[in-house]
């Protein structure tokens, strides 16, 4: 059943919450990046059955890695793990945020405009 934004958003944030951690660059992140063009983001990512604790240290591990890039979202195939898990955080300069992290996320619908940021 198809679930709105605002619902995965919701839900994303109660997960976020058990998986924080602090918003600094690492000299040695847990995870290197693979960039557009590499072969390993060409195998399909695996639905995640069930979120225990080693779910959640990926996440974590994760979020170290897309602070040290200075980035804002990763997925899970970015850093060589082919399961369907995406952290973003729109607002790494605020501490007080929580960063949402999705597990087997969906795209129900879209529509024409772009947005970006840089």
């Amino acid at each position: 059943m198809a679930r709105s934004f605002a619902q995965m958003s919701r839900t994303a944030e109660q997960v976020s919450r058990g998986v924080q951690v602090p918003k600094v660059a690492m000299d040695n992140p847990p995870f290197p990046i693979h960039r557009l063009g590499d072969q390993v983001l060409r195998k399909p990512a695996r639905r995640i059955s069930k979120v225990d604790e080693s779910v959640r240290e990926l996440a974590r591990d994760m979020l170290r890695t897309m602070y040290s890039a200075k980035g804002i979202g990763l997925a899970a195939p970015q850093v060589g793990v082919h399961k369907q898990l995406l952290v973003i955080d729109l607002e790494p300069d605020n501490e007080a945020a929580a960063p949402m992290v999705l597990i087997n996320p969906e795209i129900t619908s879209f529509g024409a405009a772009i947005d970006t940021y840089e």
